[in-house]
């Protein structure tokens, strides 16, 4: 007689197909979770350390057993403060910091004038250095030194000495010798810094090569940069000698203004540009080319250098002192209230310059033989 359930058998063969479909559906969650997993993870930031130094008294030691402890690849997090830094270390070859930022690091404040970081140590120290590193970078915050520093300290914000890929990105220098120091470097970006009062600088920006390490100093880019009321330079980029140039390297949208000497100095620089730069009211030069070649200067503007023999743009030919200044390019360029718009000195001559506004200039300009002009407006 029936009980009305299906066979034993037909039982089975149901149980097994459930079991079956709930391993399938199983297996399905499971691999949605790994694509899922798997997203998340190639997704994920990198790695972020946020860390509170003290704002009494000196935060050096905590910043830098942060800066030490971090991973390749991640980024050291100060928040909005004012951090006094006066102990320091000899971090390569006689470079001595308040703080060294090793391979792969990021060391980022909150924003220019939030994060503030005041060298109070030895007058020689370095605020922030590297050595020999690569892939690093500071941003987002005002490197300075006190005030009452700013006519005798030897420090300079930000140097870097034999470095590979380096960013130093939003960040403002004050009374400094030198704002920020890159020597012997390659791969440099320098982007929308500011540099201001450092009154025994030789400039807001130094880029030099170093011998010891490299051949020369290449790579490097900077970006709307300022550099105001420094005692000598706004930017300087200078190599040893003919055979250790500076070389390709590039410049624009940056403004030198009211600096003691010259808004931009090139000693010794070869295959590089400056583009829709700006120079005004410096003591010297605008635009000064000393050894140079292979240089070419576009949609510059220099205005205001009128001191006695300063130039809106000027080739200085000194062959004893800095070889040849030949070869170079300045075209589309406006020069005027100086005391010479376009001028080429003591023998320099070979290049060409066209399509440029040279108006208002005390004494015109003047061009050696050998050199290309024409399309240009000189009074």
């Amino acid at each position: 007689m029936s009980d009305g359930r299906a066979p034993r058998s037909t039982r089975t063969i149901t149980t097994l197909a459930v079991l079956a479909l709930a391993l399938i559906t199983l297996g399905l969650v499971a691999a949605t979770h790994h694509r899922s997993q798997a997203a998340t993870a190639t997704s994920t930031p990198p790695h972020v350390v946020v860390i509170s130094p003290p704002t009494t008294g000196d935060a050096a030691a905590s910043i830098q057993a942060a800066l030490d402890a971090a991973p390749s690849g991640s980024t050291v997090q100060l928040p909005a403060g004012t951090f006094s830094l006066v102990a320091d270390h000899v971090i390569g070859g006689d470079l001595d910091c308040n703080l060294n930022i090793p391979n792969g690091v990021t060391l980022k404040g909150a924003g220019i004038g939030q994060t503030v970081l005041v060298g109070n140590g030895s007058i020689s120290c370095n605020v922030v250095g590297a050595w020999d590193a690569r892939n690093i970078a500071v941003s987002d915050l005002t490197i300075k030194a006190d005030v009452t520093r700013r006519n005798a300290t030897m420090q300079d914000g930000f140097k870097a000495e034999a470095c590979k890929n380096v960013t130093i990105a939003r960040v403002d220098t004050q009374n400094l010798y030198m704002a920020i120091a890159v020597y012997g470097c390659r791969q440099v970006t320098y982007d929308s810094c500011t540099g201001e009062y450092d009154s025994t600088a030789f400039s807001a920006l130094d880029i030099s090569v170093d011998t010891t390490i490299y051949t020369g100093t290449s790579g490097i880019t900077v970006t709307n940069c300022t550099a105001s009321s420094d005692y000598r330079h706004g930017f300087r980029f200078y190599g040893l000698d003919a055979s250790h140039r500076v070389t390709n390297f590039a410049v624009s949208g940056c403004s030198a203004r009211n600096n003691g000497e010259d808004g931009y100095l090139l000693d010794y620089i070869a295959a590089s540009t400056l583009s829709d730069c700006t120079a005004t009211g410096n003591g010297a030069d605008g635009f000064e080319l000393c050894g140079t070649s292979g240089v070419t200067i576009d949609r510059c503007t220099a205005s205001g250098q009128a001191n006695p023999y300063s130039s809106g743009f000027v080739c200085d030919g000194d062959a004893a002192t800095f070889g040849p200044t030949s070869g170079n390019t300045i075209s589309n360029c406006t020069a005027s209230g100086n005391d010479y718009g376009y001028r080429e000195w003591q023998g320099g001559g070979g290049n060409v310059v066209y399509g440029n506004w040279f108006p208002n200039n005390t004494n015109g300009s003047e061009f050696a033989p050998g050199t290309i002009q024409f399309a240009n407006v000189l009074r």
